[in-house]
């Protein structure tokens, strides 16, 4: 999935109670973390280049 604003994101889900693994920055790559739902599916939100 993609976003605006993958820290805004992170901190919304993690401060909810959801299942976040760590917001991951790397030079030249999109911010992006994944996430479990409630029936175990991993899922991954990138944001989208400006």
């Amino acid at each position: 999935m993609t976003t605006s604003d993958a820290g805004a994101d992170h901190a919304y889900l993690s401060g909810q109670g959801v299942d976040t693994g760590w917001l991951l920055r790397w030079p030249g790559v999109p911010p992006m973390f994944a996430f479990h739902d409630r029936d175990g599916n991993g899922l991954v939100i990138v944001e989208q280049p400006r």
